[in-house]
């Protein structure tokens, strides 16, 4: 992991990772608030997929998803689901098993 940020280009985490990241590393909720482009979307991604990394090698059964993301739009499910497909490839967990990146879109209407 550490080794695909730095071919990324990644010298350090932005705030908003420094902040979140130890918190979702314990298991702990958050939210976090931070302009566009300020890196938020990689700083719950990246300990789901390490906790996903970490269930799936204990060869669970698969009974359920492992980690959820829920957003508010389209547009945002969208723009974590392309971020995810970037990290995925890389997060191995033996035998040739990869994670499995689903997207669901659900939408109820306002009616006035």
């Amino acid at each position: 992991m550490l080794e695909y940020l730095k071919s990324l280009g990644f010298s350090k985490p932005t705030p908003i990772q420094s902040m979140a990241w130890p918190l979702a590393l314990k298991g702990a909720d958050l939210v976090g608030l931070a302009e566009t482009g300020s890196g938020k979307t990689l700083a719950y991604l990246l300990p789901a997929m390490m906790h996903v990394q970490r269930v799936k090698s204990t060869k669970s059964n698969g009974t359920g998803p492992i980690a959820l993301v829920l957003a508010p739009t389209r547009e945002l499910v969208m723009q974590i689901q392309w971020e995810a497909s970037h990290w995925e490839p890389t997060q191995r967990v033996g035998e040739g098993e990869s994670q499995n990146l689903h997207v669901i879109l659900g939408w109820f209407g306002w009616s006035s």
